[in-house]
């Protein structure tokens, strides 16, 4: 008799891409997070490149001696740009990256939770956990960001458990606004490089929106609900400072074109697919704005016809509860119980 032999597939092994910019400190704490993590087994290397010209992100490296980190020292510097991130990619040894910037970091159970996203089903290119903005290690949480959005884009059932969002979800969720960020991608490197292509027109502002659509053409990607990665809020913040140069509207705009062409080429119909949404909730404009803090491609939906000023109706009471139940005291109290 012949026995069947079972082969067991390998863990994961994750390379951490960890790109710095002359911020030692706020360095410090993102690799205080990855050496904090449950899977740190999992973790093949960190590579750490740094890209502003200060050495003292070497001198904390050496502070981390049990993790794997690989430091790059870029000199001269690269622009920030497509290439100098397919260049960093590129640098990467492990099958699958998870991506995390210097101003922010991971709780515990990130990569864990991540693992298991990546084993929800097959073909996973791709997982995003939830994520809180704070003004840093002892400030407040100032926003649940991104959650309304996904929210919407799969009609209520994203606070439930994990879940594959399919290419039309991936698109909405996009279109309306930036719902799922690098800090908290886990994705096959591979694929990653594929995506590159749609930021090369040197977009420096809506990257992790476009990626997040691209990785769905792909193949699955599985979105974690639980708030596992905090995104600082500072004044140095690349974002801010593109806001602060009147430059944002403008590459808004760029990428939301982008979105529409995309739509096209698939097939999807963005006009009923909001509409759907908008019947099935409930809501109007009015409250996608005010959630959503999606004045930008509010307009930008208007002026293209795939919304209509006219849609707006009385916010609806249980919009109102889901965004209580979502206030910091709360979150708090869950990510205590669920991440003890």
């Amino acid at each position: 008799m012949t026995r069947s032999r079972v082969f067991k597939k390998p863990p994961m092994q994750i390379s951490v891409f960890l790109p710095t910019a002359d911020r030692p400190d706020f360095l410090r704490m993102a690799l205080s997070s990855v050496a904090a993590q449950t899977a740190l087994s999992q973790v093949y290397e960190v590579v750490v490149i740094e890209n502003l010209g200060n050495r003292d992100s070497e001198k904390v490296c050496s502070e981390f001696s049990e993790l794997p980190i690989r430091y790059i020292f870029r000199d001269p510097p690269l622009p920030p740009s497509v290439d100098a991130l397919e260049n960093s990619l590129e640098s990467i040894r492990g099958e699958y990256v998870a991506i995390l910037f210097d101003d922010d970091w991971w709780l515990p159970e990130h990569l864990e939770r991540s693992i298991r996203s990546h084993e929800f089903c097959c073909d996973v290119v791709a997982s995003y956990s939830s994520y809180i903005f704070t003004t840093g290690e002892d400030g407040y949480w100032n926003s649940f960001h991104g959650n309304f959005a996904q929210w919407f884009a799969v009609s209520h059932h994203v606070n439930k458990e994990r879940r594959i969002f399919e290419f039309n979800e991936l698109l909405v969720a996009a279109v309306l606004q930036t719902a799922f960020q690098f800090s908290t991608l886990v994705a096959k490197r591979e694929i990653l490089l594929k995506c590159l292509d749609c930021i090369r027109d040197g977009n420096p502002y809506d990257t992790d929106r476009l990626i997040s659509v691209e990785l769905g053409l792909y193949g699955k990607v599985v979105v974690d609900p639980l708030p596992t990665v905090f995104l600082r809020t500072h004044s140095d913040q690349e974002n801010i400072r593109l806001d602060n140069s009147g430059d944002a509207a403008i590459w808004w705009d760029k990428s939301s074109n982008y979105l529409l062409e995309l739509a096209k080429v698939k097939g999807i119909d963005l006009r009923e697919e909001f509409s759907i949404r908008m019947t099935a909730s409930g809501i109007g404009l009015q409250v996608l704005e005010k959630y959503g803090n999606a004045r930008n491609s509010i307009n930008f939906l208007v002026t293209n016809k795939i919304l209509d000023r006219s849609h707006n109706v009385k916010e609806p009471s249980k919009i109102k509860k889901i965004y209580r139940a979502l206030t910091p005291p709360i979150l708090q109290s869950l990510l205590t119980r669920v991440l003890k």
